[in-house]
């Protein structure tokens, strides 16, 4: 849960709700997304390594 300090009335971070992010299920609009750090790391490796291939093969290929 995302809070607000009493005192600085800044935000604190969000705990995730021991897993289970409430803000996640309680959005509407579906807006917001959980997914474990590393589903994530795995689709950033495999956009990377697309593009760099990508990239290559326009080099050899001389595009």
């Amino acid at each position: 849960m995302i809070t607000v300090h009493p005192e600085t009335m800044k935000i604190l971070k969000c705990d995730l709700c021991q897993g289970d992010p409430q803000c996640v299920k309680l959005c509407e609009t579906k807006a917001l997304q959980y997914l474990p750090a590393i589903a994530l790391t795995y689709d950033k490796k495999r956009e990377w390594a697309k593009k760099e291939m990508e990239e290559r093969n326009h080099e050899w290929l001389g595009r």
